[in-house]
């Protein structure tokens, strides 16, 4: 092999062994639980509607919404959200407004898996 070849060998032979040494690192710290890493908290809230209403306007990120008959005949709006997104929901002229404020910074709704 000539000489530029054996140079950019050895750094990507660098370059891989600082990765698998910035892994060994990261996963010991974090007690090798995959899980834990990048992983935000979730609640569930639960919102209680005692206005009438004849409409539904929904304004959300959220593609998961179910529409359920409630058991006991009173309406409820139950999110499943990130700690940082508060539900929004009011009845305004007969309308129910279904919405979200988004209090994450912009680094954390960076995310590589669902």
């Amino acid at each position: 092999m000539n000489n530029i070849t054996n140079k950019w060998m050895l750094i990507a032979f660098i370059l891989m062994a600082v990765g698998v040494i910035g892994f060994t690192f990261i996963m010991t710290i974090a007690g090798w639980n995959f899980l834990s890493i990048g992983r935000s908290k979730y609640m569930t809230n639960t919102v209680q509607i005692e206005d009438d209403f004849r409409n539904i306007s929904i304004d959300t990120d959220t593609e998961y919404i179910t529409f359920v008959l409630s058991s006991d005949g009173k309406c409820s709006i139950e999110f499943y959200e990130h700690e940082k997104v508060k539900p929004d929901v009011s009845v305004k002229n007969g309308t129910l407004t279904i919405g979200t404020e988004d209090t994450r910074k912009w680094y954390e709704q960076i995310t590589l898996f669902f």
